[in-house]
């Protein structure tokens, strides 16, 4: 995974060799090439691990001696042959021309205003001699990371938040406006520039950053927002602007000097992605290799997978599948890898996604498809439909619809309407008690393993958080396209962030700007219909995607022999409270005796005690988790 960082000073005295040297001493992911680049203001360093074709050309940091501009970065533009002719490129370099050297022509042209031509995923530091002005930019769906540190006489930023803190000096401590963020789920609707670490942020999506004599300034210049409502004439009309979108999200992220893989659930998300990636790849003489969980033991009494609908891609010519059993590993697999944690926010699932690098490492790729996103554009599901249709006296066709789920799924007709079509109808104050009613739920808010006087203290700053924020808690309204406006909107103000990094970078086609702004604007009636929720990618993909699981509503956990994992490590999860003494700093934070008789309880491999379920999916392991992420910090170090 390519890291960069870099220090921007207000002095020319800096200590430049020790703090580059710390610099690439945080450096801990595999890489191609390392460079560095400064002058008298700015350090660069950047570990590059080559991925697109022209990537294996393009020496990072580039310093362009006639601009006197330099650039580093994590760049895959999508939209090339659009900068090639928007800048009169001759055709003679565009073969070979790197996306950064793009990026740096595009910046010399429309200087901060480039951000309005560029498409993809990307995230770059541009720094220009001339104003003496670092520019910095994330992505419209911040798929990539930059961080920074500002102390009023230097500027130190990364894309890896660990590299900031090997510089000597920095000054941090757990963020606990950002812990808050256990205790409360709507805080995950605000848009914090704020890391888990204090007096570290971080850039958000759609956003720039220009640091110089005026200071250091951030704004965003790109908001999802609805548009016009689309118009088709039938199914077929849409059928053929959806593929025309949605083959070129995926098109664009199959852009690979390497082997390109998936991961494949069986689900409608990532087997719509495999689908047309194994489509495109076919004309294209490639195979497709792609990573399914499954168990073990395919005649498993206990447990059912996935098989079935993953092994119906065994009928496609150009697809391979990899099996993903990792043997003995569970959550508290990997224990060493949790010692610099960015965020304690990670998935008791992550032996998956170490699983899933080691596999795309053996095949020599460095790319792996995902279907994160999916209820975000293609594969929405219609909030606020029914809801819709008798807002605007569509009685007929709501009852149709209503009676079809009752069809498809098996709810009835009175649930449909005290859930999907009177609730959203609710005053705000209503649907307000409703959400805080729900929260007691254990499924839906919190992670039970705080102390009680630090959970109060987290929950008080909730209530400050989302008072000086302004935040708006989402109720689903009579509008399903509002609905999915806010919640897109909720993802965009946090970006991606994937905090198990590896020899591989994942890539989201059902992020792609123009694939949401196109499910956004689509009317709602192809997003439910005949009963059938996620309707626009049912519809869109007739006849690519295998009809058992275009029109499939069900689908299995995504590691169905978790509990099992969970009881193989119980021994260690109990050694681990045990080991922690009665004067350890972590105390204070977290309810370790709680912990230690939670970890006593006894759960079946086939629990379905929700309480126990979510103790050992959710409140053990981010017990946990935050324990070692915590211990990064002086003030809660074993011997502080």
């Amino acid at each position: 995974m390519t890291v960069f960082s870099g220090i921007l000073t207000t002095s020319t005295a800096y200590d430049r060799e020790n703090d580059l040297a710390a610099l690439q001493s945080g450096i801990d992911s595999p890489h191609d090439i390392l460079h560095r680049w400064h002058d008298s203001h700015i350090a660069f360093i950047q570990a590059s691990y080559h991925v697109t074709p022209e990537s294996n050309d393009e020496l990072l940091p580039l310093y362009c001696a006639e601009s006197g501009m330099t650039i580093a970065g994590n760049i895959r533009l999508d939209n090339r042959d659009e900068l090639f002719a928007k800048l009169a490129i001759p055709h003679t370099v565009r073969a070979i021309m790197g996306d950064a050297q793009l990026i740096l022509a595009a910046y010399i042209r429309w200087q901060n205003n480039c951000v309005y031509h560029l498409l993809g995923d990307y995230v770059f530091t541009i720094w220009d001699q001339q104003k003496r002005e670092l520019f910095c930019c994330n992505d419209h769906i911040g798929n990539g990371t930059l961080f920074y540190y500002n102390d009023g006489q230097k500027i130190i930023f990364s894309s890896d938040i660990q590299a900031i803190k090997t510089i000597p000096g920095i000054k941090t401590t757990p963020n606990y406006d950002r812990l808050a963020k256990l205790v409360d789920s709507d805080l995950y609707r605000v848009a914090q520039e704020e890391s888990w670490f204090t007096n570290i942020y971080q850039l958000l999506p759609a956003t720039i950053l220009t640091a110089g004599a005026n200071g250091v300034k951030t704004s965003r210049y790109w908001q999802p927002e609805l548009g016009e409502e689309l118009n088709f004439k039938n199914d077929e009309e849409y059928r053929k602007a959806f593929r025309e979108v949605f083959f070129e999200s995926v098109s664009c992220r199959l852009r690979s000097g390497f082997p390109v893989t998936a991961l494949l659930s069986g689900g409608l998300d990532s087997s719509s992605i495999v689908s047309v990636a194994a489509k495109i790849l076919e004309k294209q003489n490639k195979e497709l290799h792609v990573f399914s969980v499954v168990l073990p033991d395919e005649n498993d009494l206990v447990f059912n997978d996935e098989r079935y609908y993953i092994d119906l891609f065994k009928s496609f010519p150009n697809v391979t599948i990899h099996y993903s059993t990792p043997q003995d590993k569970g959550f508290l697999s990997y224990m060493d890898k949790l010692s610099n944690l960015s965020s304690p926010s990670i998935s008791s699932r992550h032996y998956l996604v170490r699983d899933f690098y080691e596999k795309a490492a053996g095949l020599n790729s460095r790319v792996i498809l995902d279907g994160l996103l999916g209820e975000l554009s293609a594969t929405n599901y219609g909030d606020g439909f029914y809801a819709e249709l008798f807002s605007k006296f569509k009685w007929q066709l709501l009852w149709k619809e209503l009676n079809a789920r009752k069809t498809v799924v098996g709810d009835s007709i009175a649930l449909q309407l005290r859930s999907q079509v009177i609730k959203p109808f609710a005053p705000d104050f209503l649907k307000v008690l409703y959400r805080e009613r729900d929260k007691v739920d254990i499924n839906i808010n919190g992670y039970n393993f705080f102390k009680p006087e630090f959970a109060n203290e987290l929950r008080e700053r909730a209530t400050a958080l989302k008072r000086d924020k302004h935040i708006d808690i989402f109720k689903t309204t009579p509008d399903q396209r509002e609905n999915q406006l806010v919640n897109i909107k909720g993802r965009h103000d946090k970006g991606i962030e994937n905090t198990i990094q590896g020899p591989a970078e994942f890539r989201y086609p059902f992020s792609d700007k123009r694939l949401l702004e196109f499910c956004l604007n689509t009317p709602s009636h192809f997003k439910i219909r005949n009963g059938y929720k996620r309707s626009m990618v049912r519809i869109g993909l007739d006849g690519i995607l295998p009809p058992e699981i275009q029109w499939r509503n069900t689908k299995s956990p995504f590691s169905p022999d978790y509990l099992r994992r969970y009881n193989s490590q119980v021994g260690q999860t109990k050694g681990f409270f045990d080991s922690i003494k009665s004067n350890d700093p972590v105390r204070e934070v977290v309810d370790v005796e709680k912990m230690k008789l939670y970890a006593n309880l006894p759960i079946a491999d086939n629990e379905t005690d929700k309480f126990k379920n979510q103790l050992a999916m959710l409140h053990i392991p981010k017990a946990i988790y935050t324990i070692c992420f915590l211990r990064q910090f002086k003030e809660f170090s074993i011997n502080r």
